[in-house]
């Protein structure tokens, strides 16, 4: 059987859709998959046995048109017995009208839009959790007759070969040796630089920490200041790999800390330790990273912040316009947690 699967954006829900992927070609290894999206997600693809259809959404593959002409073609190359929707947004939808016009069946992620309007929104929240993301994934492919077992508990399903570009990483001869990825797309998501900047210097004189910094290229002029000015032992690793390189390194490291962020969901691929920061958004919306990392989620309690969650994705201004989720939360709460993953 051949199944096509759209999923277009963004790369933390990429991160998500790979593992239950994984654990379907685990238990189903006749089946093949397709995935289409935009070109930039190929390399994140690694050694899975996926394969890859680029889809120039700005170009060739623009507007209805462009579609149509996406649609022919993957038809024709592919010749899916069905085909997955994972995003459920315009154009996938659009696409999914011309799939079906071709014969195909088309089965579609339900995103649970009206739960997650009540869980954010500012007055009468109704506070409960959403299914996870990755589980939505696979009771969608489900549907469609894919029987497999997948739990957003389990470590993350990603297999990696060894890459000799990433050998010497990490070569600094520190006890423990810590990712960090303070960048976020979204304010709401990104804890004050200024706070951060205490929370690494409490490390900053001790040769015992090394940290490696995570980000996209634009972000490393920002990664620079923030650790010469916190004077930890440090190495810059945004910019510089490939995504499965990265993760290849992050596999090498005692815990990543990171935001609600695509950083935190690759190193759920890496199936380490990931202390998360959450400001606006909360686990609560089913984006928590796979495997279990519950105890080392840093927040302010909505008992303490009821407006909290304010966003699903953290691209919504602040309800009381001071970003309180992020700006009152103590850098010692940050610093315990790291001591508390670092010697449990």
């Amino acid at each position: 059987m051949r199944i096509l699967v759209q999923r277009y954006s963004a790369l933390g829900d990429i991160a998500l859709l790979l593992p239950v992927l994984a654990a379907l070609k685990r238990d189903q290894p006749a089946v093949e998959i397709h995935l289409v999206s935009r070109p930039f997600i190929k390399s994140l693809l690694g050694d899975l046995d996926i394969h890859f259809h680029a889809a120039d959404l700005n170009d060739r593959h623009k507007g209805f048109l462009g579609l149509w002409k996406l649609a022919q073609s993957l038809k024709r190359e592919i010749k899916p017995d069905l085909v997955i929707d994972a995003h459920n947004v315009l154009r996938s939808r659009i696409l999914n009208s011309f799939f079906r016009l071709m014969g195909l069946p088309v089965f579609r992620i339900n995103k649970e839009r009206k739960a997650r309007k009540a869980l954010v929104r500012k007055e009468n929240k109704i506070v409960q959790p959403l299914k996870h993301s990755s589980i939505k994934y696979a009771e969608t492919l489900q549907r469609a007759g894919l029987q497999f077992n997948f739990s957003e508990k389990e470590t993350a399903l990603y297999p990696l070969k060894e890459d000799d570009s990433v050998s010497e990483v990490p070569s600094p001869t520190a006890k423990f040796h810590l990712g960090i990825a303070p960048m976020a797309k979204h304010k709401a998501k990104r804890y004050p630089l200024a706070q951060m900047e205490k929370v690494l210097r409490h490390f900053g004189a001790n040769k015992d920490y090394h940290f490696y910094l995570f980000g996209g290229p634009e972000e490393v002029a920002d990664l620079e200041k923030l650790a010469q000015a916190s004077k930890i032992n440090y190495s810059m690793i945004a910019g510089k790999f490939r995504f499965p390189q990265e993760i290849a390194i992050m596999r090498k490291l005692h815990l990543m800390l990171a935001m609600d962020s695509s950083n935190m969901h690759l190193a759920a691929l890496a199936g380490i330790k990931i202390i998360s920061i959450w400001g606006a958004t909360h686990p609560l919306a089913g984006f928590s990273p796979l495997g279990e990392h519950e105890e080392l989620m840093v927040q302010i309690p909505r008992k303490d912040l009821n407006c909290r969650p304010c966003s699903i994705f953290g691209n919504k201004e602040c309800f009381r316009g001071d970003y309180a989720c992020l700006t009152h939360l103590a850098p010692e709460k940050i610093i315990a947690k790291i001591e508390q993953a670092l010697n449990p």
